[in-house]
This record gives structure tokens, sequence and C-alpha cells, in this order.
């Protein structure tokens, strides 16, 4: 089981993720155009979802427009719950290789419960506009931070496979 190495570890990756997350990049550097592109692949990936219940929807950048109009911002990105998730597992010892696997398929999961999230906001926002803020702002952001928690205790297991017992 891992100690003290891994929480200075994990603790350590987690505040320089966040750091690099939160930091106010001028517009044009590298990294505020690579989180740019992020969004506006987001906003284009949660519109086409959004459009199998709302035809008129349309992508402009980060903004889709329907019946409920949604700016994909940073915040609305996934990435600081992508960011916990990596922290965690690059902290934990295990194979690279188990890593590797860990980071795709939790990053593509968080990613993909993003999408969906955006999607039921607007939804919702559409339908329920006076859940939207609760939604928004408190419920799903938590969901988003449990799933990223899960998702690591799933890749633990998942890594020590090898060291479980064989089911009777």
């Amino acid at each position: 089981m891992p100690g003290p190495r891994f929480v200075v570890l994990a603790v350590a990756l987690m505040a320089l993720f966040a750091g690099a997350y939160y930091y106010p990049y001028d517009p044009g550097t590298s990294l505020a155009n690579a989180i740019e592109f992020y969004l506006r692949l987001q906003a284009r990936a949660a519109g086409a979802v959004i459009a199998l219940f709302d035809p008129s929807v349309t992508v402009r950048g980060t903004l889709i427009n329907g019946r409920f109009p949604v700016q994909v911002v940073k915040s609305c990105s996934s990435l600081d719950a992508q960011a916990l998730y990596a922290a965690a597992v690059l902290a934990f010892p295990a194979r690279v290789l188990d890593k590797t696997l860990g980071l795709l398929l939790g990053v593509g999961l968080l990613s993909s419960l993003n999408l969906t999230r955006i999607a039921g906001l607007s939804l919702v926002g559409a339908h329920r506009p006076e859940w939207f803020d609760t939604i928004h702002e408190e419920i799903l952001p938590l969901l988003l931070v449990i799933s990223s928690c899960l998702a690591f205790v799933a890749w633990v297991r998942w890594t020590r496979r090898e060291n479980l017992p064989a089911a009777l």
C-alpha cells in the first residue's frame, strides 16, 4: 500500500496542475491556445449530443446556441477534475503501462462525463431554468470530482489485480 511518499507526491502534483490550470495565461500564448482549442472541441462534441434532443443547435467557437444557449468556459472544461485524477495516478506506485492506460481511460471517461454534463445543463436550462444554477454550480461539479475519485479507486483496484485473492 502506498504511504507518505504517495501523499506528498500527489499533493505536489495537484498543486502544480492546479497552478497550471488556474494561471491567467495571456491570450495568444501556446497554453492559452491549447485550452481554447480544447474548449472548442468540447463545445462541438457537446453540441452534437445536444442536437440529438434539439435539432436547432448550432455551435460557434465555445458557444452552443439552441433552446438554451450554453458557453463552454474554462471552469466547465473538467480539466480541474482531470488534473486531480492525473495527479493521483501519476503519484501512485504502479507500472508505466498501467499509468498510461489509466490516464487515457480515466481522462477519456471524465471528458465523456463532462460532455454529458454540458448537454444535461442545456436540457435543464431549456426545461427547468429554475434548477439550472443549483445543478450547474453545486451538484454537477461535485459529481465530477466524485467521479474523478471513483475512477482513481477503480484504477488502483485494477492495477493491484494480481494481488487480489481469486474469487471462489
